[in-house]
C-alpha cells in the first residue's frame, strides 16, 4: 500500500473591493494566503482505488509534544473548512488538539450505507459497501495517520445523512474503533427502518455505551425524524447511567444546513468534561485529581493545562478568594513551570487588589524564570510593560 503525497494546498484569499462594489485587479486582489490544510492521496487495497484525504493540523503543532486526537471526518469536500474551524473554536488545545482528517468520496452510497433490503437495492444498486469502507477506514488510513503525525488514542468519526449512517453503525458494530462519534442526520430510514430495531434492543453491556455519541437531527421531514427520535427513545430506555451521550434537534434547520450546528455542537459536547475540569475547583489538588478522570473517560493522559488553572483561579478570585486563587496559581507553578501567563495572572490578581508591591515581585520573578528562554520573548517584554505600571501605581 502506498502513501503518496500532493502539494495541494486549500486556500482562501480577501478579495478587496472597490468603492463602487467592484472586484479590483488580480494583481491587487492576491493577497496573503490563508493556509487551513494539505492534500493527501493514499492508495487502498481494500477499496482497490486512490483516496483524496484533507489533513488540517492544529496550531502550533510543530512546537509542541502534546498527542493530538484526531477527528475522521466523511463527506472531506463538503464539510472540512466547517470542521477545520469548529475544532480550532472548541478543543482544548493545550492539552488536547485535535487534527481533522477530512475523507473526500468517490462512490459515496457504495462507501457508506449496509446492505440494502430487496426494494430499496433497485433504488440504490451501488449501496452495501460500508463494511469495506471500515476496513479502510481503520485498517489502512488510520495506520498512515497514525505514523505520519503525532497521534494519541483519542479518535473521533462524524458523518452527515449517510454518513451519519455509516457512523452509527460503526458504533453498532465496531464501537472501539474510535472514541467519539457524531452521528449528524443519520439516514435511519435505511433497510426498512432496521436500525431503529437495532438500537432498541441492545443489551446493556454492549461496547458502545463505553464511547461517547451525540446525535444530531434538524427539522426535516418524517422520513428522517420520525426513525431518528424512535432511536432516540430506545436508547433512553435501554442506555446505561454510565453512556456519555446527547441528542439534538436544530429547529430550522433542514437536511443539509443542520449539518452545520450540528457538527459545531458535537464537537463542543465531546470536549466538554476537559472544559468543565474547572468547574467548582477551589486547589490545584482537586484539579488533578479531575484531571485522572477526565484521563481515564478518554483512555489517554488529559494533563491539566493553563486554560484550567486560569478558569479556576478567576472563578475564585470573581468570588473573592483572592488568596485561594493566588494559592491554586502558585500550586500550579510547581508543575507547569513553562506557563508565563501564570506570573501574569498572579501579579493582576495581587494588582487588582492594590498589592502592588507583590504583584512587582511577581512580575520580576517571571522576567528572571524567562528571560532566556527565545520563545518566550513576547512574554517577557510584556511582563516588564505590566511591571512599569505597576511602579507607577505603587508611587
Amino acid at each position: 500500500m502506498k502513501y503518496p503525497a500532493c502539494p495541494v494546498l486549500f486556500m482562501c484569499c480577501l478579495v478587496p473591493l472597490t468603492a463602487a462594489g467592484g472586484v479590483q485587479g488580480a494583481a491587487e486582489a492576491t493577497g496573503k494566503p490563508i493556509v487551513i490544510g494539505h492534500e493527501r492521496t493514499i492508495v487502498s487495497e481494500r477499496l482497490g482505488e486512490a483516496r483524496t484525504v484533507r489533513v488540517a493540523l492544529p496550531d502550533n503543532y510543530a512546537e509542541s509534544q502534546v498527542p493530538c486526537g484526531v477527528l475522521y471526518l466523511l463527506d472531506g469536500e463538503s464539510l472540512f473548512i466547517q470542521a477545520v474551524g469548529a475544532v480550532r473554536h472548541a478543543s482544548p488545545n493545550d492539552v488536547l488538539p485535535m487534527i481533522v482528517v477530512g475523507i473526500d468520496n468517490t462512490e459515496r452510497t457504495r462507501d457508506l450505507t449496509p446492505p440494502a433490503g430487496e426494494e430499496q437495492a433497485a433504488d440504490f444498486p451501488t449501496s452495501g459497501g460500508s463494511a469495506s469502507f471500515r476496513r479502510f477506514l481503520v485498517d489502512e488510513l488510520r495506520p498512515m495517520i497514525d505514523a505520519e503525525y503525532r497521534t494519541g488514542s483519542v479518535r473521533v468519526l462524524a458523518g452527515h445523512s449517510f454518513g451519519g449512517l455509516f457512523t452509527a453503525e460503526t458504533l453498532l458494530t465496531e464501537p472501539a474503533a474510535f472514541t467519539g462519534y457524531l452521528a449528524l442526520s443519520p439516514s435511519f430510514w435505511w433497510n426498512d427502518r432496521a436500525f431503529v430495531k437495532t438500537f432498541t434492543e441492545l443489551p446493556v453491556d454492549h461496547g458502545m455505551f463505553d464511547r461517547f455519541a451525540f446525535f444530531g437531527m434538524g427539522e426535516e421531514d418524517g422520513l428522517m425524524n420520525g426513525p431518528f427520535e424512535e432511536v432516540i427513545w430506545g436508547l433512553k430506555r435501554r442506555a446505561p447511567a454510565g453512556f456519555r451521550w446527547k441528542h439534538q434537534i436544530f429547529p430550522g434547520q433542514d437536511h443539509w444546513p443542520a449539518a452545520l450546528p450540528a457538527l459545531g455542537a458535537g464537537i463542543k459536547e465531546f470536549f466538554s468534561p476537559i472544559r468543565e475540569m474547572s468547574t467548582g475547583v477551589t486547589t490545584f489538588a482537586e484539579l488533578e485529581r479531575k484531571g485522572k478522570e477526565v484521563s481515564a473517560m478518554f483512555g489517554q493522559e488529559i494533563p491539566v493545562g493553563r486554560d484550567a488553572v486560569a478558569d479556576a483561579s478567576y472563578a475564585l478570585n470573581l468570588r473573592g478568594d483572592h488568596d485561594g486563587a493566588i494559592a491554586l496559581i502558585d500550586d500550579a507553578l510547581k508543575v507547569l513551570t513553562d506557563e508565563p501567563y501564570f506570573y501574569f495572572a498572579r501579579a493582576n490578581i495581587l494588582g487588582g487588589n492594590e498589592r502592588y508591591a507583590e504583584a512587582m515581585e511577581t512580575l520580576e520573578r517571571g522576567i528572571q524564570h524567562f528571560s532566556k528562554a527565545e520563545t518566550h520573548g513576547e512574554a517577557v517584554a510584556a511582563m516588564k510593560r505590566s511591571l512599569v505600571e505597576f511602579k507607577g501605581k505603587l508611587k
